[in-house]
């Protein structure tokens, strides 16, 4: 499965790229993680823009945050609604490598605790 990218134009701010790495789907931010990403991500996944996408509502495993400059509210919606399949099987979705800015909202709306945090 081929990872897509999706982002707001114009200059894109943020991306969100959903990739296959050994038998975990992997969901790569970087950049500003906003309304305009998400919304954008949102539309080509409802519209069957890549079915990596729709895979991706229902087995991500690990988030890789590492490059995430900017999340407000709707990107931690976005974070929890795409690793809510992991939690209701009892586990804890990876968190790679978040970013300051990726650490601070999510102390301060105490979601923190629901990922496993990995800083390799």
């Amino acid at each position: 499965m081929r990872g897509t990218d999706w982002a707001a134009p114009p200059n894109p701010p943020g991306c969100i790229r959903v990739v296959v790495e050994g038998l975990d789907l992997v969901l790569r931010l970087t950049g500003e993680i906003d309304a305009a990403t998400v919304g954008h991500y949102e539309a080509a996944a409802a519209a069957g823009g890549d079915p990596s996408a729709a895979a991706a509502a229902r087995q991500v495993r690990v988030v890789d945050a590492g490059g995430v400059t900017f999340m407000n509210s709707l990107g931690v919606r976005f974070l929890l609604h795409q690793t809510e399949a992991v939690r209701a099987s009892g586990l804890r979705p990876v968190l790679r490598r978040p970013t300051p800015a990726v650490r601070h909202v999510l102390r301060l709306t105490r979601l923190d605790e629901l990922f496993e945090i990995q800083e390799v």
